[in-house]
């Protein structure tokens, strides 16, 4: 009998901290917090929970996803962390994915009449991440990065408004608050890592900017 495939997908990259179990490409349960802080001390509850609700134990998975950034340094590096340590103590392979592949994933078939999402996450300051893909009938194809961004660059594209995902429209105004719909799913993730080679794709922290200590400045927006 073959064994089934049941991915465990983290990610604690910006406010949510989030996990998925799907098994054969089925959701069996997801949970989602948006913290202020804490995702060091609620993702693991959180795993268990998942697992708990999606009738399985650690032991059944076999492979973990994991959103590697860009977002909160700290938030990055959480999940990222627990993803490895689980792979490595499971003996399971660990695949990374970007927060904007995945963001960019999740609004395919949402506005039949564009051809290009633009993926964001709200940075610090008046920058954001971002990255243009194209879709196309084979899927979606990168045009524009991952990289970062000023708010005055990324208002000059054109459609910004129209075509923009992520948590970048809350930061640019163009929606009032954060929701679960301006962060990554989880389940979308597990959806991408299927045929993924951890090899090309592991999980390695995507930060694209150099490192900072801002005192009293959000590292991203909560909801």
């Amino acid at each position: 009998m073959t064994q089934p495939s049941i991915i465990l997908a983290l990610d604690t990259s910006q406010a949510a901290c989030s996990v998925a179990v799907v098994k054969d490409g089925v959701c069996l349960a997801t949970r989602q917090e948006f913290l202020k802080r804490g995702h060091a001390e609620r993702l693991l509850p959180l795993i268990d929970e998942a697992l708990l609700s999606a009738q399985c134990v650690m032991h059944d998975i076999t492979k973990i996803a994991v959103v590697v950034g860009p977002g909160a340094y700290t938030g990055v590096r959480v999940a990222v962390s627990v993803a490895r340590g689980l792979a490595l103590a499971l003996g399971v392979p660990c695949v990374g994915v970007s927060a904007l592949t995945v963001l960019a994933h999740q609004t395919l078939g949402s506005n039949p009449t564009i051809d290009t999402v633009y993926a964001s996450v709200a940075g610090r300051g008046d920058t954001l991440f971002f990255e243009a893909f194209k879709i196309t009938d084979a899927g979606l194809k990168t045009t524009e990065g991952p990289k970062q961004m000023t708010l005055t660059e990324v208002e000059k594209l054109p459609n910004v408004k129209m075509l923009l995902v992520g948590s970048g429209r809350v930061q640019m105004g163009f929606d009032a608050e954060l929701t679960a719909a301006h962060v990554p799913k989880c389940g979308v993730l597990a959806g991408l890592v299927k045929t993924l080679n951890p090899k090309d794709n592991p999980p390695e922290p995507l930060y694209l900017r150099d490192a900072d200590a801002v005192v009293g400045t959000p590292a991203f927006l909560y909801a």
